[in-house]
């Protein structure tokens, strides 16, 4: 069994590589071609990687044998902004363990009282079961469709 920690400074091009391949596999195939390359673009923002390395943009990893198998991300500080896991990794319960790590940091350091997320299509089941409600109809931004969800952390 890995571990789940911060993402280090080296290891952020990797973990952004994890989620893009994650994203091509699961998330692509309900996006047009404007969303796949606007999601492309949001990994690749110098300054979204600025608001990483001063501590606004917080990028959490699943570690398997020093390899990143999972990625997620908070911003705002309560709104998941990423949460992918390698396929091969799917269905252990490493989903799971990144949104209760992200969920305890949003309690513990920001003393936040609920969590949002903008949920791909692919993954609304899976917040659903983890306490999530839709907050809106699905939408559709630059390409990229999404349902606004929360969940209530107290």
């Amino acid at each position: 069994m890995g571990w789940i920690r911060e993402v280090k400074e080296s290891e952020y091009p990797d973990a952004m590589e994890t989620v893009w391949k994650t994203f091509l596999e699961f998330d692509a195939p309900d996006y047009g071609l404007e969303g796949i390359n606007n999601f492309r673009k949001f990994l690749t923002d110098e300054t979204l990687y600025k608001m990483y390395l001063n501590g606004y943009y917080r990028v959490i990893g699943y570690f398997e044998d020093e390899k990143i198998e999972g990625v997620a991300s908070i911003r705002n500080t309560n709104h998941i902004s990423l949460l992918f896991v390698n396929r091969r990794y799917q269905k252990r319960g490493i989903g799971t363990s990144l949104l209760n790590y992200l969920c305890g940091y949003c309690v513990e350091y920001e003393d936040q009282e609920e969590i949002t997320v903008n949920s791909s299509p692919y993954a609304v089941e899976f917040y659903r079961k983890f306490g999530f409600e839709e907050t809106g109809p699905v939408q559709e931004s630059d390409g990229i469709t999404y349902t606004p969800m929360k969940h209530f952390l107290k």
